[in-house]
């Protein structure tokens, strides 16, 4: 049954450390609130992909990296966890990196087919953490650990659906 997370005293809803952290709300929602941020981004990362090109979800990326850190760091002067399971502007970061660097093939089926893998592959990569995603993820306390770990899970998610998709005609 779906629930959300209480917001830290001294927060409220509307503030732009909770509207950010939370990715305008999506991490609130229980359980897997990693996902529901993510299934956010992917709907948004769709769309720019769509509309635009990898160059605007790149420089998203980079920018709610940036944001993140922000967000986070003002999150966690009122939170005693490490990683609050609210906060998912990192999942959105990484997972935006990870399909901006998919090289996706023109016919519009396979495209579809890697977007969808590359949102697998990049919620496997947070989910499971290997290494470097656990490198960064014990080590890297934080507002930084909290991005940094998900930006390479984003990385990984990108290389190993670059493979995987390698036989997929017009790859370019």
């Amino acid at each position: 049954m779906l629930s959300l997370h209480k917001i830290p005293s001294g927060l409220s809803f509307f503030s732009p450390t909770v509207l950010l952290a939370s990715f305008a709300g999506t991490g609130l929602i229980k359980p897997a609130s990693g996902t529901w941020g993510s299934l956010a981004a992917f709907a948004i990362g769709f769309h720019i992909l769509l509309y635009y090109n990898w160059l605007y979800l790149f420089f998203l990326s980079i920018t709610l990296y940036l944001v993140g850190l922000w967000a986070c760091s003002r999150w966690l002067r009122h939170d005693n966890e490490s990683d609050p399971s609210a906060i998912v502007i990192d999942e959105a970061a990484g997972l935006f990196l990870a399909l901006a660097l998919i090289p996706y093939p023109r016919d519009n089926l396979p495209a579809l087919a890697c977007f969808g893998l590359g949102f697998i592959m990049f919620r496997l990569f947070d989910i499971f953490k290997p290494w470097p995603v656990s490198y960064f993820d014990k080590k890297i306390k934080g507002a930084q650990g909290i991005m940094l770990d998900d930006m390479v899970a984003g990385l990984l998610a990108a290389l190993t659906t670059a493979l995987l998709s390698l036989g997929m005609p017009d790859v370019p």
